[in-house]
């Protein structure tokens, strides 16, 4: 843009509106980048989460795999055996906080 176009803006349509209108183009630029950079950071967030519940729904399976396995061992229930390990953990709570 040259000179006398930018003067002939100015004077058809003021300055404070000519000014008005560069500073929203800035600002609407400014948005722009920030939303790209965010979108980016949100993505990289969904691919750990995701990564995260594939790996804990991983343990969940093993775990009930070493459920199965050690109440077969025992011959006890799995809700038996769920109940005894769970009174197990409130002992051991139990002795650590006094």
């Amino acid at each position: 843009m040259d000179k006398n176009t930018l003067l002939d803006l100015i004077d058809k349509v003021g300055f404070p509106i000519l000014s008005s209108l560069f500073i929203g183009y800035c600002l609407f630029i400014a948005i722009k980048i920030i939303l790209n950079d965010t979108k980016e950071t949100l993505k990289k967030i969904h691919n750990i989460i995701f990564n995260i519940d594939s790996k804990l729904n991983s343990i969940s399976m093993d775990v009930q795999i070493l459920d199965i396995l050690i109440s077969d061992y025992t011959n006890l229930p799995q809700d038996k055996l769920k109940k005894n390990i769970i009174e197990h953990e409130n002992r051991s709570n139990n002795k650590n906080n006094n």
